[in-house]
């Protein structure tokens, strides 16, 4: 499946956004582990996704200091955007946005 101009413009609006709001390898773990949902089941993928930052916000499983928990907190935020569509248009779209962060915090 190709992005959609629509979800283009939305990932990047969400890279302006975010790009100075989240760790790149954070969320990179987040998205890895979208990824390995979706190929187990493509079905409920993002609200597991979402489900997992709430259980690591929770349980301060890997939140080693305040910056951390507001990474994951922006992370949680942006997986709600109830604009991401589909499991798969999500996860096109959330991949992009992470490579268009990287765009836009090197303006």
């Amino acid at each position: 499946m190709s992005t959609s101009p629509a979800k283009f413009a939305l990932a990047h609006q969400l890279a302006r956004q975010n790009a100075q709001l989240i760790d790149d390898n954070e969320l990179a773990k987040i998205l890895t582990a979208f990824q390995q949902f979706y190929r187990n089941n493509p079905t409920g993928s993002l609200e597991k996704t979402q489900k997992l930052v709430q259980l690591i916000l929770k349980q301060n499983t890997f939140v080693r200091s305040r910056r951390t928990r507001e990474y994951y907190e922006r992370i949680l935020a942006v997986l709600k955007q109830p604009t991401l569509g589909t499991d798969e248009e999500a996860l096109h779209t959330l991949c992009w946005m992470r490579r268009l962060m990287k765009f836009e915090s090197n303006k």
